[in-house]
């Protein structure tokens, strides 16, 4: 089976005002046309319902849509289960009270499904029957239907009409996909024909075609229709080649964002930037620079700024620069988790509403680039969320750094729309944070949940996924980081992480030492496209310091996978470790 199609053949049957006929799905293959997955390109279960019909309200099925596309770019593995089953649950009850099948009550005729792998509800459509498919020249068991109801009536006095606009649709695991054509609609007149043909829907076509979910274009053999976890904003779970090693790897959580992970490379000396790379970016950033005091404590940083361009839909965005220190210098005495500074005078530097505000960057020796979160502090000592534990007896040089929020991020954001624009930022303990954009407030934004007033911490070489209905661009300014940034990759989840240069060059993957502490042939990495889809480009995996990385589909060695300085990437580790990214500059 390559495609499902469905065709719907009327038959006369001597009412003017009567439209009956029969609808047939096939699925067995006969050519290359897309079939109907999750999300994440994953089966769909045998007994699953696919429904055709027609919806009777238009407006009421936009809403719901909206309704999902507003509450759901938090919609994914990642959120909390009892939210993501309730808002699913308020979608389908209104999809479900607006839609008139074709395949059910007065419009039900004779059912030809037959299937030997279950037992097939003679009132339904159903994923029924299993088919050998080729997803990138790679043979896959996949779930496929097929069936028949004859007869079905189209009369207005069934719920339908005559040359009404017909759907296809179905719903799984918290996720929705709904499908339409502009050829897919009743007949005008006895003895026509309307013909359902998921081959139809192209990738060109899937703004009109793919009211929820996603098209997947592959190389060779079947496409996909995916459904829908957070519309087409959705963040695929951990490819195949990301679990190999789950079954064989203890894997270890960290309760907090920065309690960072305390295996740090020591092995490998981070590429360094070549000379005419460090003349380029010096003469970028002399255009820029602007000097600014801060006291005896506090070096003068290299600063400047940058605009940033986003599409409409979704795409992954981070920050190029840092904020500047508020303070700098050598602990006289630190514990694993509380450093002295001898005559410092310190502010507040403690969470505000429960956000940190503040953290401390460790700036030489082996955990150079380690960050941790401020929890409290006196005038002359900080308390931090991490562990200092493994250098002890060394001498470090820090700076205390303010946060960049969400709110200062796109503060100057040229196209975001109030409940149009959505930001989802991805937590350490696997859970994910949805932002609506609502002008009226203080931060600018809401919880997506709570639709409370709300804000998120941007980290060092992170990212997030922004997603709003037109393109634009923002404006970055700030601090140029002048050392290697030790980023957090926390096991089992999704890690968006940006090499954060505000020059944005373009760099091979194989050459920004992502891969020293990655476990072989068990971790992986993704490249998304920019163009608004947020689909997957490359997938690459970790074959160790010998291969370095490989294509995840040939396992050839990955030539030619460019990230560039301001397009993050996602990170599917099997064990929590870190990464050391470059600095832009050095010191």
């Amino acid at each position: 089976m390559k495609f499902l199609r469905l065709i719907l053949s009327v038959l006369c049957v001597g009412v003017a005002t009567t439209r009956a006929g029969s609808v047939i799905i096939v699925a067995n293959g006969a050519s290359t046309g897309p079939i109907i997955t999750t999300s994440a390109g994953l089966n769909i279960d045998l007994g699953t319902q696919i429904r055709v019909g027609a919806f009777g309200n238009s407006a009421n099925l936009t809403t719901a849509i909206n309704t999902w596309n507003a509450g759901t770019t938090a919609n994914s593995a990642g959120e909390v289960a009892a939210a993501r089953t309730a808002l699913f649950n308020n979608v389908l009850s209104s999809l479900n009270s607006n839609f008139t099948d074709l395949g059910t009550g007065a419009n039900y005729g004779s059912a030809a499904q037959t299937s030997t792998l279950i037992t097939v509800d003679a009132t339904k459509f159903l994923l029924n029957t299993q088919a050998a498919l080729t997803i990138n020249g790679t043979s896959q068991t996949r779930n496929v239907a097929n069936g028949q109801i004859t007869p079905v009536t189209f009369s207005a006095a069934a719920g339908i009409g005559n040359s009404k606009q017909l759907y296809m649709w179905t719903a799984f695991n918290n996720e929705i996909g709904i499908f339409t054509d502009s050829t897919w609609v009743t007949p005008s007149s006895d003895l026509s024909n309307a013909t359902f043909n998921l081959n139809s829907i192209t990738l060109a076509k899937a703004a009109n075609d793919i009211l929820l979910g996603n098209y997947l274009d592959n190389a060779t053999g079947n496409d996909f229709l995916r459904l829908g976890a957070t519309s087409v904003t959705i963040v695929p779970e951990p490819s195949t080649f990301s679990l190999l090693g789950f079954g064989s790897v203890m894997a270890f959580l960290l309760n907090r964002r920065h309690a960072r992970a305390q295996r740090i490379s020591g092995s490998k000396e981070v590429n360094k930037l070549s000379g005419m790379q460090k003349s380029m970016l010096g003469l970028l950033f002399m255009t820029m620079i602007t000097c600014i005091s801060y006291g005896q404590t506090v070096s003068t940083p290299v600063v400047g700024f940058y605009k940033q361009t986003y599409p409409a839909g979704a795409s992954l965005q981070t920050v190029g620069f840092l904020k500047t220190p508020v303070y700098s210098g050598v602990p006289t005495t630190f514990t694993s988790t509380t450093l002295t500074f001898s005559g410092a005078s310190l502010g507040s530097l403690g969470p505000v509403s429960g956000m940190p505000a503040y953290y401390v960057e460790v700036r030489n020796g082996n955990y150079i680039g380690y960050t941790a979160d401020i929890l409290s502090n006196t005038s002359t000592s900080v308390t931090i969320d991490g562990n200092l534990s493994s250098i002890l007896n060394t001498q470090i040089t820090v700076a205390i750094r303010p946060h960049t929020k969400l709110s200062e991020a796109l503060r100057n954001a040229s196209s975001l729309g109030d409940y149009d624009a959505s930001v989802t930022v991805y937590n350490s303990d696997g859970t994910q944070s949805t932002f609506l954009k609502d002008s009226s407030v203080t931060s600018g934004w809401l919880n997506a949940v709570t639709f409370s007033e709300s804000d998120a911490v941007i980290y060092p070489n992170s990212g997030f996924i922004l997603n709003n209905s037109t393109s634009g661009n923002f404006t970055q300014s700030g601090a140029v980081r002048d050392i290697p940034s030790l980023v957090p990759l926390y096991a089992n989840q999704v890690n968006i992480v940006a090499l954060a240069m505000p020059d944005n060059r373009t760099v091979d993957v194989q050459g920004i030492g992502l891969g020293t502490n990655l476990v072989d042939y068990a971790d992986s990495a993704t490249t998304y496209r920019n163009d608004g889809s947020l689909l997957p480009d490359k997938t690459i995996l970790w074959a160790g310091s010998a291969d370095n990385f490989l294509d995840a589909v040939t396992f050839t060695t990955a030539n030619g996978v460019n990230v560039s300085g301001l397009t993050p990437i996602i990170v599917s580790p099997t064990v929590s470790t870190t990464w050391k990214a470059p600095a832009p500059i050095t010191q």
